[in-house]
């Protein structure tokens, strides 16, 4: 089997559970057999369709091993470390994991240059924002 590619692997839904037989079966007290579930977790992808959540993970790992992109991974993993929601390195892991696979990680540069259209337009929208501003204090202080 070839290893995929990190934009076969982009996330393009949600991820499900599914409820799904062991094979083993239990019998309640009045004699009625019961199949015995398990939960698995689900990942929609974009060029492998539905796989489970652990495939993922280990698919993604040799994706990015064969891409050659780990330091891109050790740089988004530093990033994530700062968010607040993400409690072990385990989360943190898998959170920069998703952010690789979908790309999210091209929006967190902050410090890019703005053009004159988008600077002119900041200035405007913070300007209205402290004139407005202004005339709240003042009419609170009856001026």
């Amino acid at each position: 089997m070839s290893i995929p590619t990190i934009a076969d692997l982009r996330w393009t839904g949600a991820e499900s559970c599914r409820a799904v037989p062991t094979g083993k079966y239990t019998t309640n007290r009045n004699g009625s057999r019961k199949a015995v579930t398990t939960y698995v977790h689900y990942a929609r992808t974009a060029g492998l369709g539905e796989i489970t959540v652990d495939e993922w993970y280990s698919l993604m790992a040799q994706a990015i091993e064969a891409e050659g992109k780990q330091e891109l991974l050790e740089k988004i993993k530093a990033h994530c470390r700062k968010l607040a929601w993400l409690n072990d390195d385990r989360e943190v892991t898998e959170y920069a994991l998703k952010c690789l696979s979908s790309g999210a990680y091209r929006a967190w540069n902050r410090n890019k240059k703005l053009t004159g259209q988008q600077a002119g337009k900041l200035k405007r929208i913070r300007e209205r924002r402290n004139e407005g501003n202004n005339k709240a204090h003042f009419r609170m202080i009856g001026v």
